[in-house]
């Protein structure tokens, strides 16, 4: 007997009926797991040597993760915040990755200069974004950093097509994601924050995410979090590929 098959047809069952959110917290998503682990959950739906979009890659650690995890693939990887973009060029050359391409950009609806909000506190400089904080106490300084549209730049860089997605983009997701249908339909996972607090001003939030990425072909296959009350990981899957697993 195959559970997998049988996990994955009762999980898109049940999840199409009632709210996501309400869905979400019912089920008691488990505490967050490490990138390896993230990694190896998702490696049975990707190609040897897929490609893989990393926006909000921080410092650089999980960018090494990606490149080593998939040596036939390639990376590339996203940060506009200032500091963390020189620490994410010493990481590469240090560890001598040679699959990643590093865009210090942030994605976004145009192609244009945006403000950019760094967090000051320096456990949370991760927490930086396009959205202004909402009384969280983030101590942001103002600065202007240059965004991509997402279409335009796979356009402008010869990509035809992404496999998986990692998005840490402190609420950013749904702006880049929305304004970029094209390259969209390519994706096969999505890796992502899900949030039910309007952490920064404009930040979709749980039901609204869930929903755009729903219409455009995925499943919410798995949720984890330490603190789900407020702030959850998802991993989303292209309805098509759950379904020939299942068979």
């Amino acid at each position: 007997m195959n559970y997998f098959k049988i996990f994955t047809l009762i999980f898109i069952i049940n999840i199409s009926a009632g709210t996501p959110l309400t869905f979400f917290k019912n089920n008691n998503p488990t505490p967050d797991l490490s990138t390896p682990e993230y990694l190896e959950i998702i490696r049975p739906f990707l190609p040897k040597n897929p490609s893989i979009l990393e926006a909000g890659a921080d410092q650089g650690e999980d960018t090494v993760l990606l490149a080593k995890n998939w040596p036939h693939g390639i990376i590339y990887a996203f940060e506009p915040h200032p500091l963390h973009k020189i620490i994410v060029n010493h990481r590469l050359e240090e560890t001598k990755i040679n699959n990643v391409l590093f865009f210090p950009l942030a994605l976004a609806s145009s192609t244009e200069k945006r403000t950019f909000y760094c967090c000051s506190l320096p456990l949370l400089s991760g927490a930086s974004s396009l959205l202004q904080d909402n009384n969280q106490g983030y101590q942001d300084i103002s600065i202007a950093v240059d965004c991509i549209n997402l279409d335009e730049w796979a356009i402008k860089n010869n990509v035809n097509g992404i496999d998986f997605m990692w998005l840490d983009m402190e609420g950013g997701e749904y702006e880049a994601l929305s304004n970029a249908p094209k390259i969209l339909k390519t994706v096969k996972v999505i890796i992502t924050e899900l949030n039910c607090i309007e952490f920064r001003k404009g930040m979709k939030l749980f039901d609204e995410f869930y929903n755009f990425l729903k219409i455009n072909g995925f499943e919410l296959y798995k949720s984890w979090g330490n603190n789900p009350e407020k702030q959850c990981t998802g991993l989303f899957i292209r309805s098509e590929l759950l379904t020939k697993s299942a068979y």
